[in-house]
């Protein structure tokens, strides 16, 4: 009798696993819709500090929390989703200016970078400048933007919409000027 007890318990156990086995089947290509191999970047890293060189000269340096590389992507880009600084030098270890954003994209291919989300520009003189975005074309060395901007030195504060500079953030020119503000010292 315990025989036949264990004997119905093992086939049982048996009939249910091999239903649960059989019962399983993956269409490969479902699966892979699901896992969509081309947005998985091909590099992601933490802490990340890259440095641009010049004649054996650090240049740029690049800090950022997450770097995601999708080099696949037409046209391949760099993914810093949390935001980047980036500090311009004339001569190491002295700042010229810096960009600090909470978002940025470099499109590898055309070398021009978007930064969005709180971007803050501050030249060597001081000067600030923010924008919701703004784009740095590395190839002719131009900062712009269409969006609002505030610029802000000693003398006064400008609001516009759109602006230009050149990369070391040496010079702002506001476009659609919508207020000026004389700062009294």
């Amino acid at each position: 009798m315990k025989h036949i007890k264990q004997n119905i318990i093992s086939i049982g156990l048996f009939i249910f696993i091999s239903s649960m086995l059989i019962s399983c089947n993956n269409d490969m290509q479902e699966v892979e819709s699901l896992v969509n191999k081309e947005k998985l970047p091909e590099l992601y890293a933490e802490n990340i500090e890259i440095l641009r060189m010049d004649s054996g000269k650090i240049n740029v340096k690049i800090t950022a929390p997450i770097l995601e590389r999708f080099s696949k992507e037409n046209p391949p880009y760099d993914l810093f989703r949390k935001g980047l600084i980036a500090i311009s030098y004339k001569d190491y270890p002295v700042q010229d200016s810096y960009i600090y954003c909470k978002y940025a994209k470099h499109d590898t291919k055309r070398n021009i970078w978007e930064a969005r989300n709180d971007v803050l520009v501050v030249s060597s003189e001081g000067d600030t400048l923010r924008t919701e975005q703004m784009f740095w074309d590395m190839n002719s060395g131009e900062i712009y933007s269409d969006k609002s901007v505030q610029i802000k030195n000693d003398k006064e504060i400008v609001y516009g919409v759109g602006f230009e500079a050149n990369q070391n953030a040496d010079h702002f020119k506001a476009k659609n000027i919508k207020g000026i503000f004389n700062i009294d010292e």
